[in-house]
């Protein structure tokens, strides 16, 4: 078949990673031609990288998002002379990873079947959850990929439809309300039929509020069950345990393992892209990237680790020393202090060749831990790091602490079965740089959950890893100098996420890692906790789902001002509003950071931007923005103009 690719690019930093290049070496002998348009830049790797699969490459202002390059790809670059010689041409774009099985499954299967537009999956007709449910979306065919026929191309429908389409002032969701999802019933409305690669017809349902974005919420069972040949880039970043009531959130966790294990596709180029790009919070709360190790059966080659301890606190001295001991006399153990009395009390208890202490003054605790686990990185596969935890005082003994002791010791060390079960999880895990153990919820750590970091730096390292950190990180110790300066020393530092984030950089992700007994207590404890939280809930709002609970907090929260506005103009933002109008409140506007409105009305209300508006103190303010990290750029924001009673959707 005489087929045209069309593919659309856009990368923030213009880098091609290897999952786009084996995308389009793997597709292109499928295509006579391809034409590739850039949004925004490229670098000179980058551009060299796309020229090898492209007979054309256009690069264009970041304007209109994907939809808009492929309107100038047909109307301009290309153009309807040349776009109707084809007997189909292939739109799609970098979203996602793939292909996982062969193109030629793919067209060969598309081949047979008479259609004048397909794609690779679709959405059932569905209710909108931004409309509360009230507005309906009709079945269609997802944007991403798209197969457009020669009968479809050369309609002039089709053509008027994309001379007049322009999406250069539209914000994000308007291309998924105002194109994507209306698309296909426009053009079947014209009489043109339209089909799916992948129809996972089991999982549709009748009634529309029942169906769902399959790609997002079943992908491993569409790859696993129906061959769909991709994953979608936004499913390792975007999912949330309460995104959705029907769902627990461990599809793209284990769509991941699937892929791994069952296919011939190359899961490092799925790790490359998200690591490069994304928060590492979101990528381990996508993945659920905690580990749970027994501690009942060690591997045989189980002496590949150094473990290195600094000791500061004379009183927690024994329950430090009954970890040590649980170690075989094999593995090497570095024992720092600035205590010489610590130091005679270990050489006392702890005889052998193969444990080494010593007395050092460095200040700078943080530089001088990297430092020499750099130099045992030359010597080791893996290295653990641990420090104890001061708990008493003349006259006063602090039972949290004493409990954030065992809690960091055992969760890393808990006895030489364990340690042989987390050198087993490296072997494991190839792209798995660090792990630290979880973060606490017991005492005043519970306040903290929702900070999302681990302000601990106790860890279990690659040693691989640690040595690309320091290739590349060459100001990693003037950064953990500063925490230094900070006399923190150990304990509520940001040091760990430094490190973790230089790790990142190095390709590796960081997990948690907890024993099999603390996941049993963790479990009862939060299921405790969550009840008496939702009991307490219950008292002013009544609701079924975690929806349905935010919704309850932000009306009662919003039941306090006499006027409110909605931080985000986009769909949740809309959502909000439509809540609050709902339920007879003051709705007044929109809020936008600066730069991000596109005009003085959305949805029929006022847009304003932040630096247009003086003080408001007297205005409740809901903020849709889901980001954790604009979250909080937003609240530092809203503080200068006197506003800190602020609600978070």
């Amino acid at each position: 078949m005489n087929r045209l690719g069309i593919f659309v690019f856009y990368d923030k930093d213009g880098i091609v990673d290897r999952y786009v290049s084996y995308l389009l070496r793997t597709i292109r002998e499928h295509l006579t031609d391809l034409t590739v348009v850039c949004n925004g830049t490229l670098t000179a790797e980058g551009r060299s990288i796309l020229w090898e699969f492209a007979d054309e490459l256009y690069i264009r202002e970041n304007k209109g998002f994907d939809a808009m390059a492929l309107k100038m790809a047909l109307t301009e670059y290309i153009g309807w002379e040349k776009a109707v010689c084809y007997d189909e041409i292939i739109f799609f774009n970098d979203t996602f990873y793939g292909p996982i099985y062969p193109w030629q499954e793919v067209f060969s299967e598309m081949d047979r079947r008479e259609a004048d537009f397909w794609g690779l999956t679709g959405e059932a007709e569905s209710s909108d959850y931004f409309s509360c449910y009230e507005r309906k979306i009709p079945a269609y065919i997802q944007s991403y990929f798209y197969a457009f026929r020669r009968r479809l191309v050369s309609h002039p429908w089709f053509q008027e439809y994309w001379n007049a389409f322009d999406s250069t002032e539209w914000i994000f969701s308007d291309i998924t309300n105002k194109h994507e999802r209306i698309f296909t019933h426009l053009l079947k409305a014209q009489g043109f039929t339209a089909d799916t690669y992948v129809k996972a017809e089991l999982f549709e349902s009748a009634q529309p509020e029942q169906n769902f974005v399959q790609y997002y919420y079943i992908a491993c069972q569409l790859i696993k069950k129906y061959r769909c040949p991709v994953i979608k880039r936004k499913n390792f970043i975007m999912k949330h345990l309460t995104e959705n009531p029907g769902e627990q959130g461990n599809d793209t966790m284990k769509a991941l393992e699937y892929i791994k294990n069952h296919t011939d596709y190359d899961v490092n180029l799925i790790w490359e892209n998200i690591l490069r790009l994304y928060d590492m919070q979101d990528i381990r709360k996508t993945l659920n990237l905690n580990y749970i190790v027994s501690g009942e059966a060690a591997r045989k080659d189980a002496e590949e680790t150094v473990l290195i301890f600094w000791l500061s606190c004379q009183n927690c001295l024994p329950q430090c020393l009954e970890y040590i001991r649980r170690l075989k006399t094999e593995n090497i153990i570095y024992i720092y202090s600035q205590s010489r009395k610590i130091i005679q009390s270990v050489q006392a208890h702890l005889k052998g060749e193969n444990v080494i202490c010593e007395q050092v003054k460095e200040r700078e605790v943080y530089c001088f831990v990297y430092l020499r686990c750099l130099e045992l990185a030359e010597k080791y596969r893996y290295i653990i790091f641990l420090h104890d935890v001061d708990y008493y005082a003349p006259g006063y003994f602090c039972l949290q602490q004493y409990s954030l002791l065992d809690h960091l010791w055992d969760n890393l060390l808990q006895n030489q079965n364990y340690l042989s079960g987390v050198e087993g999880l490296f072997h494991e895990q190839e792209r798995l740089g660090m792990l630290t153990v979880p973060q606490p919820i017991f005492g005043t750590y519970f306040s903290s959950v929702v900070e999302e970091r681990n302000p601990f730096f106790v860890f279990c390292c690659r040693a691989e890893g640690l040595k690309k950190v320091s290739e590349q990180g060459k100001d990693l110790t003037e950064k953990l100098k500063l925490q230094n300066e900070k006399n923190l020393f150990f304990l509520e530092s940001d040091a760990m996420e430094i490190l973790a984030l230089e790790f990142q950089k190095a390709g590796y992700y960081t997990a948690a890692v907890m024993n099999v007994d603390y996941a049993v207590t963790a479990y009862t404890y939060m299921q405790a906790l969550l009840k008496r939280i939702l009991q307490q809930a219950k008292r002013k709002n009544t609701f079924s789902d975690f929806d349905s609970y935010l919704d309850g907090e932000m009306i009662a929260y919003a039941r306090r001002f006499s006027e409110v506005m909605v931080y985000g103009a986009g769909e949740n933002g809309y959502r909000a509003a439509h809540l609050l109008k709902k339920h007879r409140l003051n709705f007044t506007g929109f809020i936008v950071s600066d730069g991000q409105s596109n005009g003085k009305e959305k949805y029929g209300y006022p847009v304003y931007p932040l630096s247009e508006l003086e003080e408001l103190e007297r205005e409740g303010v809901v903020v849709s923005v889901a980001n954790p990290k604009a979250q909080r750029e937003i609240e530092k924001s809203l503080a200068k103009r006197n506003c800190t009673d602020v609600f978070f959707v």
